[in-house]
């Protein structure tokens, strides 16, 4: 039995018993006041300046079951690797495995809130630690193995069926980033290496994937979900228009038309911008994108608003 520290010492574990508070604190706030979370939760602004998101996704959840399952969780792996490891390494696993997880399906699919990912990955640690490491062999058991994998395929089903909306991706890029770390630890020399090179591939692929390359890669294949990206890249762009923030303004609305090459506004706009930095034959051509499309405020015979 695990006993409490003694009176003025830090408790036994600082940052799996904060992550659990915080969870709560959040979760309470986002079905009290959904706006007042707006700024945590995965979108393509982690890449825009608020990189905090990557990791403050996972402490919003849906709903009741949702936290209490995730909490649970995070507290019989949690507090086993932060005995055994440490709280400052123990923080380093749960940053990885939330950047990963959030990063990987904001890339293939869209934002997700929870700490699904987290749990499943330090499920994937543990799972690999008690296979591996005979002192560890006792941290998960099969019933716990069939438990986890069982409801990772009845989540997919359900999701797929349309009765859920569950992060999937997130699950799986958690659990194969928690087996590799779990492989990491309970390996030495060149496997040891090969298993760190293996986590940084899949930390950059994450990261790639759910910023200049999600274009190609996200699942809705340039739909609805591309299309918000580059409405709300617009949007950045006409707020730093209106700051006076040409190159800003500039760089946002290619971003945009890189995403949404048939909106005619985003053209024109980028023209404006254009404009406004005397780049007038690359403004003159953005203009005649926008006017070809149906932007009539672009034609010739309008002229440039500004």
């Amino acid at each position: 039995m695990r006993r409490p520290p003694p009176p003025g010492q830090l408790p036994a574990f600082p940052v799996t018993g904060g992550l659990v508070l915080l969870a709560i604190a959040v979760t309470a706030l986002a079905w009290k006041q959904p706006e007042g979370v707006e700024r945590l939760v995965m979108t393509r602004d982690a890449f825009r300046g608020e990189p905090w998101r990557l990791v403050t996704g996972i402490l919003p959840h849906a709903d009741a079951f949702h936290l209490l399952f995730n909490v649970y969780w995070l507290w019989v792996f949690g507090t086993e690797i932060e005995q055994r490891f440490g709280a400052l390494r123990m923080a380093l696993v749960v940053v990885l495995l939330a950047v990963i997880s959030s990063a990987a399906q904001y890339a293939l699919v869209d934002g997700g809130v929870g700490l699904s990912g987290v749990g499943y990955g330090l499920f994937g640690l543990a799972w690999v630690r008690a296979r591996r490491d005979p002192r560890s062999a006792d941290l998960v058991d099969r019933s716990t193995v069939v438990m986890f994998l069982i409801w990772f395929v009845l989540c997919i089903v359900l999701t797929a069926a349309g009765a859920w909306r569950v992060a999937n991706v997130a699950h799986g890029a958690g659990l194969i980033a928690g087996a590799i770390v779990g492989f990491a630890i309970t390996s030495v020399g060149a496997r040891r290496a090969l298993a760190g090179a293996a986590v940084g591939a899949l930390l950059g692929a994450s990261l790639l994937g759910a910023s200049v390359l999600r274009h190609a890669v996200n699942l809705d294949g340039g739909g609805i979900d591309q299309r918000m990206d580059a409405y709300e890249l617009a949007e950045a762009a006409d707020q730093a228009l209106n700051r006076n923030d040409t190159a800003g303004a500039i760089r946002l609305y290619r971003e945009a038309v890189e995403l949404v090459d048939d909106e005619p506004s985003y053209f024109h706009n980028l023209g404006v911008a254009l404009y406004r930095a005397d780049q007038q034959a690359e403004a003159l051509a953005a203009f005649a994108r926008a006017c070809a499309l149906g932007g009539t405020a672009s034609c010739p015979d309008a002229g440039p608003s500004q």
